[in-house]
């Protein structure tokens, strides 16, 4: 089965798959470092809401949820370093 093959190679980061039921991944848009974490799992959020925000080139970008939904997990915490398309949160 090649796609197992590709799962075990080293130097792959292991990304979350979509949960069932319309679940999306919020991801990393530019590699940078977590500084705040606004919401948890659980949480009912809106289209627009700052859920996130990471410093990146000494500049702060806020990652917002890109449709109402609930935090279904969150991958990060802060101080973390990411990379970009990075999986943040689990948005459903």
């Amino acid at each position: 089965n090649p796609a197992s093959h590709a799962a075990s190679a080293p130097a792959q980061v292991s990304a979350p798959q979509p949960a069932k039921g319309g679940a999306s991944s919020i991801k990393a848009p530019l590699p940078g470092t977590i500084t705040t974490i606004n919401v948890k799992v659980g949480d009912q959020v809106k289209r627009g809401d700052v859920l996130i925000v990471m410093e990146a080139m000494k500049m702060e970008n806020n990652i917002m949820a890109n449709k109402d939904g609930q935090i279904k997990a969150i991958h990060v915490t802060v101080g973390q370093t990411v990379a970009l398309d990075e999986a943040l949160i689990d948005l459903e």
